[in-house]
Parts: structure tokens; sequence; C-alpha cells
């Protein structure tokens, strides 16, 4: 069976309200309608609000404005916001994507313990 919604967006270790204080109203309410998007449609959502990381598996990307907000599924439709970070360039470093993908990694090893560490941002 397929989930339809709506999805439960949790944040793990302040992935997200860690570096809110560091963006701008603008930014902040843009990446907010992104993460209403991500609980609105999960895995239905695509471009140009969301796009998936190429050369990772179930690492995905949430696009507002200069802020990426990085996120992963996990079962029972529920995303997972692993990393967030402010781009300053035209592209984002390759060691951001490589951390994002650390992080989701170990939230798939970790399993059912990793939920100790989410927080539900809604």
């Amino acid at each position: 069976m397929i989930f339809t919604g709506p999805w439960r967006v949790f944040e793990f270790g302040g992935a997200w309200s860690g570096i809110r204080r560091s963006l701008t109203s603008d930014q902040i309410k843009a990446a907010e309608r992104y993460i209403d998007l991500l609980e609105e449609y999960g895995t239905r959502l695509r471009k140009p609000h969301s796009l998936k990381v190429k050369g990772y598996d179930n690492l995905f990307e949430l696009r507002p404005k200069d802020v990426r907000l990085f996120y992963c599924f996990r079962a029972g439709g529920n995303a997972v916001i692993v990393l967030t970070a402010i781009k300053r360039e035209k592209k984002l470093r390759p060691e951001v994507y490589a951390k994002a993908a650390e992080i989701k990694n170990s939230i798939e090893i970790l399993g059912d313990i990793s939920w100790n560490r989410l927080r539900p941002l809604n």
C-alpha cells in the first residue's frame, strides 16, 4: 500500500531549529512553506520545491531561496530533516552533501533507536 499522507515531518538533532536564528525572516517563511509542502505531498513533492540528491539513496533537498533542507523518508509516512545549509555560493560544497548522507545513514542504521533524537516540526 502506498502512503498518501498527510506526512509527518521531524528534524534530527536540531537540523532545522538550530539554524533558524541565522536566517532572515524571508528565508524562514520560505523554508516553513516548503516544509508544509513536504507534509502535504511527501514523496510526490518535486521540482522546483524538492530535488533528489544525485548519488545518494533516499536523500532529498528542499530548495527555498538560499536555504537547503536535506531530508529522507522513513516508513509510515515520516520525513526527517537531517541537515540544513545556507547556500552562499552558486553550488554547495560536496562536503555538505556528504555530511547530510552521513547523518541520514546513521538514522537508518540506528533504526528505531534514532526516534529518540527526532523532534516533530508541527
